[in-house]
């Protein structure tokens, strides 16, 4: 993962009209892959190098990336990256978004059997 090209892709979004459901679905699948590709450059890039406006676009595709990297690490890292900015947070609701994509991920796993109500693999 490339930071320059994470900024890239999401100045790409916003340049994206919401109305342009294709274009914002393009940008949403290349900024998922793009961090859940590389771990250790994600989480160096939320924990330390993204914006407040960054994150807030990052929070987008919580659950394109938890659905990709099928990863506990990287739901930890979410939450962490949604914790650095509490008033964007609170204002975009991103706590909420994110313990939904959680859940869905979570219960993903139930349904194809990987894991039990319980959440033991």
């Amino acid at each position: 993962m490339n930071t320059e090209e994470v900024r890239r892709i999401i100045a790409k979004r916003e340049a994206t009209s919401d109305e342009w459901q294709q274009g914002v679905e393009q940008c949403w699948e290349e900024l998922s892959s793009a961090l859940a590709s590389d771990y250790d450059a994600a989480r160096a890039f939320l924990l330390e190098d993204c914006t407040a406006d960054e994150a807030s676009w990052v929070s987008e595709v919580h659950d394109e990336i938890l659905q990709k990297t099928r990863n506990e690490a990287f739901v930890e890292l979410l939450k962490h990256s949604v914790e650095r900015f509490p008033e964007e947070a609170k204002l975009l609701n991103m706590s909420r978004q994110l313990e939904m994509a959680i859940d869905i991920f979570f219960l993903d796993d139930v349904v194809q059997g990987n894991l039990d109500f319980a959440g033991r693999h």
